[in-house]
């Protein structure tokens, strides 16, 4: 997935987050009071490494809140 080779080779890991942060919304489903979780079909498309780019933007969001 094009958003992950991009976070290997970034030099700013805060325009990368500010770059993919939509995405991330649009992926992803909070059910109030409980964990967010990726879902790996938008618009009715499944798409391969959506859930490992919603593990790695949430794991290097919470590390630079």
């Amino acid at each position: 997935m094009k958003a992950i080779e991009e976070f290997k080779v970034s030099e700013s890991v805060t325009t990368w987050l500010n770059k993919y942060k939509s995405l991330h919304k649009k992926i992803s489903i909070a059910p109030e009071g409980l964990p967010s979780i990726i879902d790996s079909h938008l618009n009715g498309e499944s798409f391969e490494g959506i859930s490992e780019f919603g593990e790695l933007f949430e794991t290097v969001s919470n590390l630079y809140e």
